[in-house]
């Protein structure tokens, strides 16, 4: 029961090896191998608070800010902005903040 949840479920994909799948979930020693998917997530938020923090705009109404320009744009969740359109989205937050 101490075994995380995986992403791919309980039972390796029909075209991988149960070898292969049990060292990508972590099965061996019950956690996930998740390093390089929390690495990436890692530097995203990195690059969203230090653009917020750059241009001057609170970071969670900047995170809000994100969420809806995705969905305006029907980006999926795992699509992300550059760092160059990050700062240009902040700026555009601010402006807006500031015509307020």
């Amino acid at each position: 029961m101490n075994q995380a949840p995986t992403v791919l479920g309980q039972n390796p994909p029909k075209i991988m090896a149960q070898e292969q799948f049990d060292l990508l979930t972590g099965a061996e020693k019950g956690q996930l191998l998740t390093t390089g998917v929390l690495l990436f997530a890692k530097r995203d938020l990195k690059m969203v608070n230090d653009a917020a923090r750059e241009v001057g705009v609170d970071r969670d109404l900047f995170g809000e800010y994100l969420h809806d320009l995705k969905d305006d744009v029907n980006m999926k969740a795992n699509q992300n902005f550059t760092y160059k359109e990050l700062l240009k989205y902040a700026r555009e937050l601010k402006n807006r903040i500031k015509g307020d």
